[in-house]
């Protein structure tokens, strides 16, 4: 209990736990199996049977520069080659063989060689094929999981590309009634203008009027023009007013304008990015279907075939 509590804290890959179950079963009925080596692709040994006498880091170490110098002899030879399976090592006295586990885990397991009367290498095929399948097994589930992660994230992205759409889609209505506005406030100033205009004039008109027939006037009816005067340099006054506020509305209508504007082009390009990442999610998503399937139907024939 210690050691798979040693192994959560290292916070292992979904898996290995239930490998290392697995093989500790198989090293009980496998006594050729005299020693384990679970570690990470850089060198870190999560679990061993070697005891702490041994240099347990400089182990890993050489274990994950093993693989990577085989990798390195590939691309030297230019062998294309994917991620490997399974690399085996023997002596006349030894034999190591390494498997891959997860995406950055691996196992080393130690066998010793015995007489060749004594060795049933038919049971020894037979349980590193059990192991390789139980890897692979845990791969299809972890796999799954994957897939059912990247599915909900694709329904995130859906939900999220919905949501940029109907915030575009309000967006375009907002700066239709918002155009609408300005269009409205311009036609009032153009016509307050219009008005500011003839008042302008029609107080001229009234002052020189006023100017020539004062001197025959009297005292009410000049007192009566005057306050006609007034009345229109108030409206002049008031239209002066109205156009300067309807002016400044208008100034703040328009930098609306250009908020949405600008939130439209943003929505746009989101949308544009949710679109290409729904596409790219989506082709994985195919890949991983096609790649469980094809390797669950490969399972189901080899234990038809068993």
């Amino acid at each position: 209990m210690q050691n798979l509590r040693k192994l959560k804290e290292l916070k292992l890959e979904k898996g290995d736990l239930m490998v290392f179950k697995s093989i500790e079963k198989i090293k009980s009925v496998l006594p050729e199996v005299i020693h384990i080596v679970m570690f990470y692709n850089d060198g870190m040994v999560f679990q061993t049977t070697f005891d702490s006498s041994k240099n347990i880091p400089k182990l890993g170490e050489n274990l994950a520069e093993s693989l990577s110098h085989i990798k390195k002899i590939l691309d030297i030879c230019q062998v294309e080659s994917s991620s490997y399976k399974k690399l085996v090592y023997e002596t006349k006295e030894i034999t190591v063989i390494i498997l891959k586990l997860g995406e950055n885990s691996n196992i080393a397991l130690f066998l010793k060689n015995l007489k060749e009367e004594d060795v049933n290498y038919q049971s020894i095929r037979r349980y590193l094929y059990r192991i390789e399948r139980l890897i692979d097994m845990d791969k299809i589930e972890i796999d799954k999981e994957e897939l059912n992660q990247k599915e909900e994230e694709m329904h995130k992205l859906e939900e999220l590309l919905q949501s940029n759409l109907n915030e575009l889609e309000k967006l375009k209505q907002d700066s239709n009634d918002l155009g609408t506005q300005i269009n409205h406030i311009k036609e009032e100033i153009e016509k307050t203008e219009k008005e500011l205009e003839n008042n302008e004039v029609l107080l001229k008109n009234r002052k020189d009027e006023l100017n020539e027939i004062e001197k025959d006037m009297d005292e009410t009816t000049i007192e009566k023009q005057k306050e006609e005067l007034e009345e229109i340099e108030e409206n002049i006054k008031k239209n002066k007013i109205d156009i300067n506020s309807m002016k400044s509305e208008l100034k703040n209508k328009v930098g609306d304008m250009q908020k949405i504007s600008d939130s439209k082009k943003f929505f746009i390009s989101e949308c544009d990015r949710i679109n290409k990442e729904k596409t790219e999610k989506s082709k994985q998503i195919l890949e991983m279907k096609e790649n469980i399937d094809g390797r669950e139907k490969e399972i189901f024939e080899e234990k038809f075939l068993e």
